[in-house]
């Protein structure tokens, strides 16, 4: 009985683009609840709704993950050839005593070295 409702599936609503893995799924699930054969056609044709609602909502998953596609490749191509502007500011206030300390340690190490080698 899952391969004659599978394929009524199949041809009632082949245009939707389901899988044969969705298909049969389905079939899976239908084969549980007719009981005779002569009830496929009816079952069938009550899933209509329930099927456009399906590919509905992959329809929309799929814009949304193609939107986040092209923002993330946006963002990325920003990041490789961006503006200034574009980048954080720096705020020394941020900057904790410990490395500042370093950091002027170091700028003082720099400039002797620059004295000797002049």
């Amino acid at each position: 009985m899952k391969d004659k409702i599978k394929q009524l599936l199949k041809t009632k609503y082949a245009a939707m683009g389901f899988s044969d893995k969705v298909l049969d799924q389905a079939a899976v699930y239908f084969a549980t609840v007719v009981k005779e054969e002569k009830d496929i056609e009816t079952t069938i044709s009550g899933v209509g709704g329930l099927l456009k609602a399906f590919q509905s909502e992959v329809d929309s998953a799929r814009t949304e993950k193609t939107a986040a596609e092209k923002k993330l490749a946006e963002i990325e191509a920003k990041g490789n050839g961006g503006t200034p502007e574009d980048e954080p500011k720096k705020n020394d206030d941020q900057t904790p005593e410990w490395a500042k300390s370093i950091l002027e340690s170091n700028k003082k190490l720099a400039e002797k070295m620059a004295a000797m080698e002049g």
